[in-house]
């Protein structure tokens, strides 16, 4: 249908599930001219929810915004706990008065999460010098290809950008040589159609050669929670 929505002037969107690009908003300020466009923000169940937001006017695409007042996160080596510098990677840790108290009746996953007022979110990120959050992916999804560390999230961004792909996910396959390799699962836009051989090769060409999917899967569609989040584990049997 269509739909007139110029009276929209400051009614911000947020993307759930994927990431919101800067080519996306510019898409959505096409139908909407005169609405806002962010990028989503990062937050958890753990810390009711929403623990940063992206300035209207200074946002940076591809992150997850600046944390809200109240709000402390930093990130810290994985295995030591100390704290890493600006631009490297590390688990997301956060504190704030929205810390919850603890899983009920599950006090070993909860000293294991909760640890002296800090939440460990298993969640792999990084804070620029601004304080902008980038999400990387979750620890446990990691994909570890030779020794190199592979998150899906960063795979998936490239793999979206080929004008056939609609929609990508991406997961660990066993290789007896690598340990792990990745696999892609594509869904392609309607009207479009790329083989195996031309993405892997496209993908070779856009990112580092232990990245590229060295399986890929064509599927009409990704499995996915209510609220748009691709569900990995579901791939994982097929």
């Amino acid at each position: 249908g269509s739909f007139d929505l110029s009276s929209l002037k400051m009614n911000p969107v947020t993307s759930f599930g994927i990431t919101f690009t800067e080519g996306l908003a510019a898409q959505w300020k096409g139908f909407a001219t005169r609405c806002t466009s962010f990028e989503a923000a990062y937050g958890l169940s753990e810390t009711h929810t929403c623990d940063t937001y992206t300035p209207h006017h200074a946002p940076r695409w591809g992150t997850q915004g600046v944390p809200v007042p109240g709000v402390t996160i930093r990130i810290v080596d994985p295995d030591t706990g100390a704290d890493v510098p600006p631009g490297e990677i590390g688990e997301i840790v956060l504190t704030s008065p929205g810390t919850f108290k603890g899983y009920w009746n599950k006090p070993e996953a909860t000293a294991a999460t909760l640890r002296n007022g800090w939440v460990h979110t298993g969640d792999m990120g990084k804070l620029d010098a601004d304080g902008y959050l980038t999400f990387i992916g979750r620890f446990k999804e990691m994909i570890k290809v030779s020794g190199y560390s592979v998150f899906p999230e960063e795979v998936e961004t490239i793999l979206i950008k080929h004008p056939a792909v609609a929609q990508a996910a991406v997961i660990a396959q066993p290789d007896a040589e690598k340990g792990e390799v990745v696999k892609a699962f594509i869904v392609r836009k309607p009207g479009t159609d790329v083989s195996v051989e031309a993405l892997t090769a496209w993908s070779r060409d856009n990112m580092a050669s232990y990245k590229a999917p060295r399986v890929v899967r064509f599927i009409d569609a990704l499995p996915t929670t209510g609220a748009g989040k691709v569900l990995r584990r579901l791939l994982k049997d097929q």
